[in-house]
């Protein structure tokens, strides 16, 4: 927040929207560094949404400790706000994550409404575990949410503080929703991120 344009306002409320319909979802958690008056009415209209204003831009250290002091025992999606997900998160319902850290690709959605997995996996734009994470997770993660290459710097994160790294994206679907195109970042000519927009070495397929 806020957007740059009203095209992608839509996108991400509309995302908000879908998740909030969910059995699997009980809560939305909106982390803003500024909403405005027109937004913030918006967004209180849609179910299960809370929003937690912050002094300044997220890190994923700020939202690792908020799990894990106020989340305990809770399964817990960290996501962008232009991804929403399908029943198909009944899964976790499944499986035993303690100790798993599922970094799940996207599918794009496209103009017609269709879908399309990202190619190859070193890209995520989803996180799921149970809190609380390792002390790790808090003290390196101190990497600003969005910034180009902050998702595999995150998996890789997961990696040394002994957390079995997942991406099981052909089952558990999440939607990314981004035909604007309207991006907060400098990109070069080929419109990829400028090289000093990037953090981080470190590529993970998986």
């Amino acid at each position: 927040f806020p957007f740059v344009t009203t095209a992608r306002r839509a996108e991400v409320l509309q995302s908000i929207k879908e998740n909030s319909t969910l059995e699997e979802v009980d809560r939305i958690l909106l982390f803003a560094e500024r909403v405005s008056v027109q937004d913030s009415t918006l967004l209180r209209e849609i179910q299960k949404v809370e929003i937690i204003e912050t002094a300044s831009r997220c890190r994923y250290s700020d939202l690792f400790l908020y799990a894990n002091e106020n989340l305990v025992g809770e399964i817990c999606i960290i996501c962008n706000n232009d991804i929403s997900f399908t029943n198909s998160l009944s899964h976790l319902n499944e499986i035993d994550i303690e100790d798993m850290f599922i970094c799940l690709t996207r599918w794009d959605v496209q103009p017609d409404g269709s879908l399309r997995h990202k190619e190859p996996k070193q890209s995520q734009d989803s996180w799921i575990f149970r809190s609380p994470l390792p002390q790790k997770m808090i003290d390196k993660g101190r990497i600003f949410f969005g910034r180009p290459g902050c998702d595999n710097m995150i998996a890789y994160l997961g990696v040394i503080s002994g957390l079995k790294v997942l991406n099981p994206s052909e089952l558990i679907i999440s939607k990314h929703r981004h035909l604007s195109n309207s991006r907060n970042y400098e990109q070069n000519k080929r419109g990829t991120p400028a090289k000093d927009e990037k953090v981080g070495h470190h590529s993970l397929y998986m």
